[in-house]
């Protein structure tokens, strides 16, 4: 799949907010967050996602443990982009 600029965009905006950093529980931590993200995005995308992930966990204090949850348990990009409503 080629990404577009704003795919890119999409991608690095959604993982900046919804993204991670050791906020808590296990099952919920923001690195798992970041990692299953990460995961979910196109293998040519995961350079440019590690390059942002100091910014990515700096955001997952933000988030509630039901939305990581729901991030953790997204199976595409657009599922997590629905866990912000969350």
């Amino acid at each position: 799949m080629k990404m577009t600029l704003i795919g890119v965009a999409f991608v690095g905006a959604s993982l900046l907010v919804w993204g991670a950093a050791g906020c808590g529980k296990k099952e919920a931590s923001c690195d798992a967050v970041f990692e299953h993200v990460r995961d979910l995005a196109p293998a040519d995308m995961r350079e440019m996602l590690d390059a942002s992930k100091d910014g990515a966990l700096a955001k997952c204090e933000t988030l509630s443990v039901e939305q990581r949850k729901c991030i953790l348990e997204a199976s595409d990009l657009g599922q997590v982009s629905a866990c912000k409503k969350k």
